[in-house]
């Protein structure tokens, strides 16, 4: 069966990219709230926009 996705180590010079100011990401912004649940919310330091959300059950 082939794979259908392959997993490639970045090299130190390679960095993912704000996809709404189009910088490069060499660090993210976060927030962590909540107890019982955690909520994180990471954005770009760069533009502030939301790049992705977690949700993480503590008990």
């Amino acid at each position: 069966m082939e794979k259908k996705m392959q997993f490639n180590e970045a090299a130190d010079e390679e960095w993912p990219i704000c996809p709404h100011c189009r910088k490069e990401l060499r660090e993210l912004k976060h927030r962590k709230r909540g107890w019982l649940v955690t909520l994180t919310v990471f954005w770009c330091p760069h533009c502030r926009c939301l790049l992705s959300t977690s949700a993480t059950f503590n008990g």
